[in-house]
C-alpha cells in the first residue's frame, strides 16, 4: 500500500504510526492504551462517554449499554480525540447530541473532536477506496460499516463525502426537527423538506409501529425538497427506521 503520509489527517496519521493497513486492525482500546488512556466500559447517566486527565495520564469511561456498537466505538474515539487535542483543558463529558450529526458544522472543540474520531472510525486512507465503489444508498453504507464496525450514520456520511453526485442525507424525527447534509455537487437552491411527505415510503416508516428499512426506490423529487430545477423529475431514495426513532434517508439526484 502507497500513502501519502504527508497528507495524512492528524488521526490517520496516529493510525499510520500503529501499523494500521487494513480496518480490522484498528482497535481504539489498545490505541488508547499506548497513549496512556485507560478505557472503562460501565454506567453512565447524562453523557455518552467521559475523560478524566490525571497529569499525564487519562482514563475514558465509555457508556455500557449503548445499543450501538457503532456508536460506542465512535464516542470512544470522540474522548481519545480530545486526549490528543485538547487534553490539558481538563476532563471532558460528552452528551449523545455532542457526537451527533447536527454538531459537524458546529464551532470548536466538539466538532474537531468529531472530525477527529471520524478519521479514526473510518480513516480515508482506508475507507475512501471502498467508498468510490459503493452506491450512495443505505445498504452501500453498511456495506462500507461492516469492516470498520462503525456506525451506519458515520459509514453514510463518509459515502457522501465522496460521492460525485448530486446526493443528500437527511435525518426526520416525528417532531419535524432534522439534520441534513449534502455533496458538494446537490443543487444549491434546493431546500430539504422539514417533515416527510405523507405519501413517502420514509412517512411510512417513521409513524409505523416497528423498524425496518425501505429498498432503493424512485420517487418524486418533490416530495423530499423544492427546487425549480427538480420540479417533474425522480430520485432514488432509500430510509431506514434508526433506534432512537427517528428516519435516516439517502437521497439521489439524476446527474
Amino acid at each position: 500500500m502507497r500513502i501519502d503520509t504527508t497528507a495524512l489527517s492528524p488521526g490517520e496519521q496516529l493510525l499510520w504510526r500503529h501499523g494500521v493497513v487494513e480496518p480490522e486492525h484498528i482497535d481504539l482500546d489498545e490505541l488508547a492504551a499506548a497513549q496512556g488512556v485507560e478505557v472503562r466500559y460501565r454506567p453512565l447517566d447524562g453523557c455518552a462517554a467521559r475523560l478524566v486527565v490525571l497529569r499525564d495520564r487519562g482514563i475514558i469511561s465509555v457508556k455500557q449499554d449503548i445499543k450501538s456498537p457503532g456508536r460506542q466505538r465512535f464516542s470512544l474515539a470522540h474522548e481519545l480525540a480530545h486526549w490528543m487535542c485538547d487534553r490539558k483543558a481538563g476532563g471532558r463529558l460528552c452528551a449523545a447530541d455532542d457526537i451527533s450529526p447536527r454538531n459537524t458544522e458546529a464551532m470548536g472543540r466538539e466538532a474537531e473532536a468529531n472530525s477527529y474520531a471520524s478519521q479514526l472510525v473510518l480513516p480515508d486512507y482506508l475507507a475512501t477506496p471502498r467508498a468510490k465503489a459503493l452506491p450512495f444508498t443505505l445498504d452501500g453504507a453498511q456495506e462500507l460499516a461492516k469492516p470498520f464496525r462503525s456506525s451506519l450514520t458515520a459509514a453514510a456520511l463518509k459515502l457522501l463525502r465522496h460521492s460525485e453526485h448530486p446526493t443528500a442525507l437527511v435525518c426526520h424525527g416525528a417532531d419535524g426537527s432534522y439534520w441534513f447534509r449534502k455533496s458538494k455537487t446537490f443543487p444549491s437552491d434546493a431546500f430539504i423538506c422539514g417533515e416527510l411527505h405523507h405519501d413517502s415510503q420514509g412517512f411510512a416508516l417513521l409513524y409505523g409501529a416497528e423498524g425496518g428499512r425501505t429498498r432503493p426506490h424512485a420517487e418524486p423529487a418533490t416530495r423530499w425538497m423544492s427546487s425549480s430545477g427538480t420540479r417533474g423529475k425522480e430520485l432514488r431514495c432509500q430510509s431506514m427506521k434508526m433506534p432512537n426513532g427517528s428516519v435516516l434517508s439517502t437521497l439521489a439526484l439524476p446527474s
